[in-house]
This record gives C-alpha cells, sequence and structure tokens, in this order.
C-alpha cells in the first residue's frame, strides 16, 4: 500500500504539470508541489525535528499550509491539526496533551500564537510563519527557497502516526485522534467506492481543512487520484457558489444547512453545470429538497455518514439504489453491528446504537482516556437498518429522552416535525429533569413561510403519541452552529 507521499511523487513525474492545489490567488502543479514538499521536509528536519515529533498547524485554507502539512509527513513528523475556531484556553489544553513544541501559523493567528506562549509561560521552540511576521522563528517562504535544490528521500511506515485530527467538542472537551497513514488510505478507499474514480477530479469542500470531511474524505481522496483541490478561505454560500463556477469543481463535499443556503441563493444560472456529485456528510435532507436540488442543478447529492473517529463508514452510490432518508449503506471497509443496551445485536428495523469493528478504517488511538483496545468501537449514534443493510440515523445515545417510563430517540419526533411543509430545519432538544425529560423543539421555518407555535403543537397531537408531544417550541432564524457545522447546544438552552 503507498502513503500519500508516494503518490505525489508519482504524479510529479506521471502528471507534472496537472494542478494539485488551487486558491484563488495561486495555483499549484504536482511538480511544483513536490519540489516545495521536499524543501519544507528538509528545513524540518535541519531544525532537529526527529521522526514523529508532533507539529501544530494552526490556520485556513492556504495553498503553504496543505504543503507544510505534506512537508511534515514527510519528515515522519506528526501534523496536529489545531481547530482556530476554539478558545484560547482549549487550544492551549490541546497543544499540552500533544505535546507540540513547533507550530506552523497563518499570519492572521500572530495574536493568538503570541497570547498561548504568554498563557503556557514558554515559548515554542520553533514558530513558522506562512506570511511575514517578523516575530515568528522562520517564514514559510523562506525555508522552501533555501531548501529548494534537495531532494529529500525519506521511507515512510505505512502504520506510523501521520496526523491528529479532533473531535467537535460540542458534547464535551474535544478528543484528539490519531491516525496512520494507512488509517488515511483505507477511508480514502472507501470514498473512492463513493465517487468512483474519474479523469479531472476538481474537488471542493465546504468543512474546514482541520475537519475530517475535508482532510480525510476530500483533500486526500483528491490526492490518492491525481485531481485538484481547490481552497477557500472563505466558505460562504456566495463564494462557494462563485468557485464552483470559476474553478469548475466536479465533486463537492457539505452539509444539510449548507446546501439549503446555496439553494437559497436563487438563479445561479450555469455556475453548477460542472458538478457531478455532492456528498453531504451531517443533518438530514427532505426528499422534496433533494428533488427539488436535482431538478434545478443536474446533479444528485448523496447522502453519508462518517465521524472523525472513522470518516467513511456508510454512503449512498452511484452504482447502487440511493434511499431518501438514508445515510446509505456500509462501504467495502466498514464492519458494523447494531446493538442493544445488553450489547446484543438488534434485528432489522429495531433501533440501537452503531459500533464499529477495529480494523484499518479506524485510528489506533484515541486520547483522552478513550482506548482502542476494544474490538468495537461504539459511536454513540443511533440507527436501524432495513433488509438491504441501508442505515438511516435515529440520534445520538446520550439526547434519549425519558418521559412516562419512555426512552425516546430524538429522530422520531424529528422526523414527524420535518414533514411539515413549513419547516425546513429542527433541532429535538433534552431538557433533563427530575423524573421526566421535557422536549423543546427548535425550529426553523422556511424561507418566507409564517409558522405559529400553535399550528406545531397542532401538528404534533395529530402526529405523534402522546409520550412523544413537545412542551416547547422556540422558532430560530438560523440554528446556531460552530464552523463544522454541529449544534451549539449550549445556545439552544
Amino acid at each position: 500500500m503507498k502513503d500519500l507521499l508516494q503518490y505525489i511523487s508519482e504524479y510529479k513525474n506521471k502528471i507534472p504539470d496537472s494542478i494539485f492545489l488551487s486558491s484563488s490567488y495561486e495555483d499549484i502543479s504536482y511538480k511544483e508541489a513536490h519540489k516545495k514538499i521536499d524543501a519544507f521536509a528538509a528545513g524540518l528536519r535541519r531544525m532537529g525535528l526527529t521522526n514523529n515529533e508532533p507539529i501544530a498547524i494552526l490556520g485556513e485554507e492556504a495553498p503553504e499550509g496543505i504543503l507544510a502539512y505534506y512537508g511534515i509527513l514527510k519528515n515522519k513528523n506528526k501534523a496536529v491539526l489545531l481547530p482556530f475556531h476554539l478558545t484560547r484556553q482549549t487550544l492551549n489544553t490541546l497543544i499540552k496533551q500533544n505535546d507540540v513544541n513547533t507550530i506552523v501559523y497563518t499570519e492572521k493567528y500572530r495574536d493568538i500564537i503570541l497570547d498561548l506562549e504568554d498563557t503556557r509561560r514558554n515559548i515554542f521552540s520553533n514558530k513558522i510563519v506562512i506570511g511575514k511576521d517578523r516575530r515568528a522563528d522562520y517564514r514559510f517562504r523562506e525555508i522552501v527557497d533555501h531548501y529548494k535544490s534537495i531532494n529529500y528521500s525519506s521511507r515512510i511506515d505505512i502504520d506510523a502516526e501521520a496526523v491528529v485530527l479532533f473531535t467537535s467538542g460540542t458534547t464535551g472537551f474535544p478528543k484528539g485522534v490519531v491516525f496512520s497513514h494507512n488509517n488515511i488510505i483505507t477511508n480514502v478507499n472507501n470514498v473512492s467506492e463513493v465517487i468512483e474514480c474519474q479523469d479531472d477530479l476538481d474537488v471542493i469542500s465546504s468543512f474546514p481543512i482541520y475537519n475530517y470531511v475535508s482532510n480525510i474524505l476530500a483533500l486526500s481522496t483528491t490526492l490518492v487520484q491525481g485531481g485538484t483541490y481547490i481552497l477557500l478561505q472563505d466558505k460562504s454560500p456566495e463564494h462557494l457558489i462563485n468557485s464552483i463556477a470559476n474553478k469548475k469543481a466536479n465533486i463537492l463535499f457539505s452539509n444539510s444547512y449548507t446546501f439549503h443556503d446555496i439553494f437559497d441563493q436563487g438563479d445561479i444560472g450555469n455556475s453548477f453545470r460542472t458538478l457531478s456529485h455532492c456528498l453531504s456528510i451531517g443533518g438530514s435532507l427532505k426528499e422534496n429538497f433533494i428533488t427539488a436540488w436535482q431538478e434545478n442543478f443536474n446533479c444528485e447529492i448523496l447522502e453519508g455518514y462518517g465521524l472523525t473517529e472513522a470518516p467513511a463508514v456508510a454512503f449512498n452510490k452511484t452504482n447502487g439504489e440511493s434511499k431518501v432518508k438514508s445515510v446509505g449503506y456500509p462501504l467495502q471497509n466498514s464492519r458494523i453491528k447494531i446493538i442493544d443496551e445488553n450489547g446484543a445485536d438488534v434485528r432489522d428495523g429495531e433501533v440501537g446504537e452503531l459500533v464499529l469493528r477495529h480494523n484499518d478504517l479506524l485510528p489506533h488511538l484515541l486520547k483522552n482516556g478513550n482506548s482502542s483496545d476494544s474490538r468495537w468501537f461504539r459511536t454513540g449514534d443511533l440507527f436501524q437498518s432495513d433488509i438491504n443493510d441501508y442505515l438511516f440515523f435515529k440520534g445520538r445515545k446520550h439526547d434519549i429522552i425519558t418521559k412516562y417510563g419512555y426512552k425516546i430517540s430524538p429522530g422520531k419526533v424529528k422526523q414527524v416535525i420535518m414533514q411539515h411543509d413549513k419547516v425546513r430545519d429542527v433541532f429535538v432538544l433534552k431538557l433533563t429533569g427530575d423524573k421526566n425529560d421535557q422536549i423543546k423543539l427548535c425550529i426553523v421555518p422556511e424561507r418566507n413561510e409564517k409558522l405559529s407555535k400553535k399550528e406545531i403543537f397542532n401538528y404534533s397531537r395529530d402526529n405523534l403519541p402522546r409520550f412523544l408531544y413537545p412542551d416547547f417550541v422556540e422558532f430560530y432564524k438560523e440554528l446556531p452552529r460552530n464552523k463544522t457545522g454541529k449544534i451549539k447546544r449550549s445556545d439552544l438552552l
């Protein structure tokens, strides 16, 4: 099995002038990328950075940041991708937990770096800036220019640790998930099964680069297939539309609420004429929305399921039946089962927790006290499968609502409320009580629709059993989300 760096070496000879990274201000070919990655890796080695030493990256998408990432991997270091949306206190804790002493950052985050140094009461051993910050120890471009004549050779162990990604932290402190090169390639093979290898692959993602969707599913898959990854610092719907049109993207990775935001922009003409696949991870889409999207843009949306600990688990695929409301069926390297509270397999049609068999799809180590020693990883997500093994997401296990002796999955309530013609999105929030929990519906109405609480209560009484009636209803223009699209529950309480 080849690692990511071997693909870059192969393509710099095979397709040297093909564009690997494309941004609004710079395009970088595979040949040029290989040269700069080698140079940066040589610079890291000259700094005395040894094998597996962690190097953090903090910054939004830029070609130099991607090249630095691969340079870190080529020097056999471990890349720690810090989520820039987190608080400085949280970033400081993650840096300590991962023993980071060297950091690569974009100039925009200079003040955060200085603040982190004050908080840590000691300085980073090496600060490498993408930009011109004179307080940094090194500047990326100067390193690359200095070592540009070096042909850096390294043999990478496929099972060696490559990158640390972090969970969103919406249900607790962010967990660090450590991927080996093998883990990355195995997940890439799963994604390739969905999008089907094609010529001239041009990929764009609405997720931040430190998120598993952009890093593993989009960027790494693009590299392995010799395509072009389109970088975006501005991921607003307007900019996404313009970038898809200008860069002629044919694959879009996004989530349900961003697809809605794009659709709401109105007539976008032929902007999406090059799109062949839209892959949605995070949230579910109504059947009428999927139909409208396909009719307007002549491009289908394929819904799927993954998480930081296992990026590519299930997807609807173009070469098989796509089922609405389903996240598809397990991909080739996914080994799953659905279990009840006692650990026994549930029958078809019953709801239970999805667990994943440990193999090369899953990372070897979960930090912050989580162990991967068990044969099965418990996702904490509730699913139901049909007789054809298609999976249907039903909610999070810790969100289970206890009411009048019943254990209620929020997904059951959401599924019904989402059928209301005037409801665009809904989040079912559990309000914990002493004996009975209460249900709060956080609803986003469809654009230009007037919706009252009375309508929702009446609709609930007509379509839900009594023990599933909501106790509270609140309306929102948009549900509060973080940079990765996760709901900020604390903002809804």
